[in-house]
């Protein structure tokens, strides 16, 4: 719908921020590095420091600016090249539709963290977790305590996870991680986890709490 490169562009904030990724010498993929590394020095990626408490953001006048770029391109060529300096593939449909009706573009977009807050920050907590608890037995037991758990939830929390033992690796959906990681990890794990370790993750709960379209409630 965006019609935007995606995330490992040069330009691949969802968003639209105009902040630059950097590569690896001689690689083609874009990382979205805030912080310039030492002794790094790639033509084009060599920005300077981001501040990440005062990040530029996306706005329609920039959007349509650079699309006008990329439309105005006389071939492939040159097509490709302005591709690749303003992230985009060629016109959304939504500026097709009455302006009054959508909030533009990139504004209407939402931070996409689903996957990063559900799949992919499970992934990385389960291996740091099964590194640090010993027992397989414990954590045996843990999978049995969230399938206990079913029975607590609410209908309107949607699925409830499965063990996290058993399914994890085949049948474990997006919004069974989110309930399983930020609703009953917190509670689960205590006592389990050595004390830094737990409130390390505690404290990261809390930040993904505060990101628009995540809310947890447990934090006080």
């Amino acid at each position: 719908m965006s019609n935007l490169v995606g995330h490992s562009s040069k330009v691949g904030c969802c968003m639209y921020c105009p902040i630059k990724g950097c590569h690896k010498p001689g690689a083609s993929q874009y990382y979205p590095v805030l912080l310039k590394p030492h002794n790094y020095s790639v033509v084009w990626c060599d920005h300077d420091d981001v501040n990440v408490y005062n990040l530029p953001l996306g706005t329609s006048e920039g959007y349509v600016h650079q699309l006008k770029h990329l439309m105005a391109s006389p071939n492939q060529t040159q097509f490709e090249k302005q591709r690749l300096e303003t992230g985009i593939v060629g016109p959304s449909i939504l500026p097709g539709l009455q302006p009054q009706h959508v909030l533009g573009v990139p504004e209407c977009f939402s931070s996409e963290i689903m996957h990063y807050s559900g799949a992919n920050m499970a992934s990385l907590y389960t291996v740091l977790w099964r590194g640090t608890i010993d027992c397989r037995d414990t954590w045996e037991e843990h999978g049995h305590a969230v399938t206990a758990c079913k029975s607590y939830l609410l209908g309107s929390f949607d699925v409830a996870p499965h063990d996290p033992n058993l399914k994890m690796n085949s049948f474990y959906k997006a919004v069974e991680y989110i309930m399983w990681l930020y609703y009953l990890c917190p509670a689960l794990l205590y006592g389990i986890l050595s004390d830094n370790v737990w409130q390390n993750f505690c404290k990261f709960a809390c930040l993904m709490d505060r990101l628009p379209g995540r809310s947890t409630h447990y934090c006080s």
